[in-house]
């Protein structure tokens, strides 16, 4: 697998969380024999020009939705990956995600087991919702289209997860590898987070309540 540009938004709000990109980014690096191109999406500070292949900088603080599209659209590979900088990866990461496409055809995006659920290492991939790491190609993106900016930076992923069902894809999670996952401490860690989350949710109801997918029912 080659072309891949591994994708992580950023907006700093406390000095521990230069020190966890740091470490996110050091672990991206160092965890995987596969080469890939380094996308940071920076909001207001500047911190990470020099860490990336590929740096933007965002002016003014919008939802994450916003910042992830625009790292999205900055590549040009054919795979791409999103990260938040509130995950460390483990040895062969990005191997286990690639996996998840090689043995599963239908694979429309790829994730990984996590310590935030409490996962254990084992060597199997199962259908899996979560998108703090995620592996999509291009040409999935091409059929289903990118994050809706309507959300807020909530619902969005799940929404897009529809969306990928709806075209005949699935998501699968690759438990061969089990990142560790610092959670609630990411970049946009937002005061209006409560507002933001109705806001999806309704959003999402009313967008996919007649599309007819299981998923649709666990995902509500």
């Amino acid at each position: 697998m080659q072309g891949i540009s591994v994708i992580i938004p950023v907006l700093i709000r406390t000095t521990e969380q230069v020190a966890m990109t740091i470490r996110c980014v050091k672990t991206a690096k160092e965890k995987t024999k596969i080469p890939f191109e380094l996308i940071i999406v920076e909001t207001l500070t500047d911190y990470f020009k020099d860490l990336a292949d590929v740096y933007v900088w965002e002016k003014e603080i919008t939802y994450a939705t916003i910042s992830v599209n625009r790292g999205l659209r900055t590549s040009n590979k054919d795979w791409k990956v999103l990260l938040t900088n509130d995950v460390f990866m483990e040895d062969g990461w990005l191997e286990a995600l690639g996996e998840c496409f090689q043995k599963k055809p239908d694979c429309g995006a790829a994730t990984l087991a996590s310590s935030q659920f409490k996962h254990q290492k084992g060597y199997r991939i199962e259908e899996g919702n979560w998108w703090s790491v995620a592996m999509l190609p291009q040409m999935v993106l091409d059929k289903v289209g990118y994050f809706d900016e309507t959300f807020r930076g909530v619902w969005d992923d799940t929404d897009l997860l529809v969306r990928i069902y709806r075209e005949g894809y699935k998501m699968y999670r690759n438990f061969g590898c089990v990142v560790h996952h610092l959670i609630g401490q990411s970049h946009y860690d937002n005061p209006k987070h409560v507002e933001n989350y109705q806001h999806g949710e309704k959003l999402f109801y009313e967008k996919h309540k007649n599309c007819g997918l299981p998923i649709f029912d666990l995902l509500k």
